[in-house]
């Protein structure tokens, strides 16, 4: 089975390509194909013929894309468009991940797959219509993984944040404390999307999220407990509302059964993975300092 990835430089990218695989698993690069303008995209599939595509590149910077709102637009749903008319053409079985920005926070029950969308960001705007479009060009053999708070040893994310902060001897670092959500560590959704890849499951709409919900504060503390530092040295904090702030979900956590039920597999704590990953994070980070 040969399988395409979009999106191998970013941090679900790289950890889909260290999994172990007994398939041919291809990474093509951004000097092969432009998500924004859509070139390259027909020859890369022209080139590969898969029989998998996995989407895991996008717009991600929250912030920019309130101020490159086309420009969010054009690659995560005009993108998204390009790759899957470009998949219903080979038949290709199609995996696209998405977010938990694409709700608008203000359930206090966790979100299942057939919550009403509402999202209060460009950012989160831009997956939805990305979402939509993926699922009116080629429903029948289309996956959207929604998760949520990515983390992992590469790239930039929010455990290497708190950790340099950490090593850096910040003595207060302040986190919300009024944001929820389900932390979600790479190696467990490259995974489940591999698995997902293998069999065959109904294509639709699937949340994957590690299990069980935390502050941001709460999930700081316990990234410092782990690493070894004081927890005290993180200081709750209420979310800057200002005019300036991009809107985020305050309450995002995502309901994962309908995957576990599915697949039959089961879905960690998000503190199991939190501390089985810990020490590789931080080694990572040290090793970054040095550099």
């Amino acid at each position: 089975m040969k399988i395409l990835l979009f999106g191998g430089s970013g941090q679900l990218g790289k950890t889909l390509l260290e999994q172990d695989v007994n398939h041919e698993l291809i990474s093509v690069s951004r000097q092969d194909f432009d998500l924004e303008t859509q070139l390259g995209i027909g020859k890369v599939f022209q080139n590969f013929s898969p029989d998998v595509v996995i989407n895991a590149a996008a717009w991600t910077d929250v912030v920019n894309a309130e101020k490159n709102r086309d420009k969010a637009f054009k690659i995560n749903a005009d993108g998204t468009r390009a790759v899957a008319e470009e998949a219903a053409k080979y038949g290709a079985k199609f995996i696209h991940v998405s977010t938990d920005f694409v709700f608008d926070g203000a359930s206090t029950i966790p979100y299942v797959e057939t919550s009403k969308k509402n999202p209060i960001s460009s950012y989160g705007e831009s997956k939805s219509k990305g979402e939509d479009i993926l699922l009116s060009v080629y429903s029948k053999n289309s996956y959207v993984i929604r998760t949520s708070w990515l983390y992992s040893k590469h790239r930039s994310n929010f455990v290497k944040s708190i950790l340099a902060k950490l090593l850096a001897d910040e003595e207060q670092i302040p986190v919300v404390s009024d944001q929820i959500g389900s932390p979600t560590w790479c190696g467990d959704l490259a995974s489940a999307i591999t698995l997902i890849s293998a069999r065959s499951m109904e294509p639709g709409v699937y949340h994957f999220a590690n299990n069980g919900e935390t502050s941001r504060s709460n999930f700081a503390e316990n990234i410092a407990r782990l690493a070894g530092f004081a927890p005290d040295r993180i200081k709750g904090i209420q979310t800057d509302t200002g005019s300036d702030q991009v809107r985020r979900p305050s309450y995002s956590v995502l309901d994962s059964r309908k995957f576990q039920l599915a697949s039959k597999h089961e879905i960690p704590s998000w503190e199991h993975s939190l501390e089985n990953s810990i020490q590789e994070i931080l080694k990572q980070v040290e090793a970054e300092r040095i550099n």
